[in-house]
């Protein structure tokens, strides 16, 4: 289905739209490190995803380094 259209749909049918993802609104980098946790968990980022982009240093059993946080998102900026 393109997009914006009017379509039919009928008992039975199925329909399936593909539409692509946002870039986000805002800084990464001021993303709240409690969000960015839980988007890890979620399987929403990956730990180099939440690093790099997000500057949320995670440590081995999953807490957020607050003080290595700090420092990644200050060295960014």
């Amino acid at each position: 289905v393109k997009p914006h259209r009017m379509v039919d749909v009928k008992t039975g049918d199925v329909l399936v739209k593909h539409s692509a993802g946002g870039g986000g609104v805002g800084n990464p980098a001021e993303r709240d490190p409690e969000a960015v946790r839980d988007d890890l968990r979620n399987g929403l980022v990956s730990a180099e995803a939440a690093d790099s982009i997000y500057g949320v240093v995670m440590t081995a059993d999953g807490a957020i380094d607050a003080a290595a946080t700090e420092a990644r998102r200050n060295a960014a900026s």
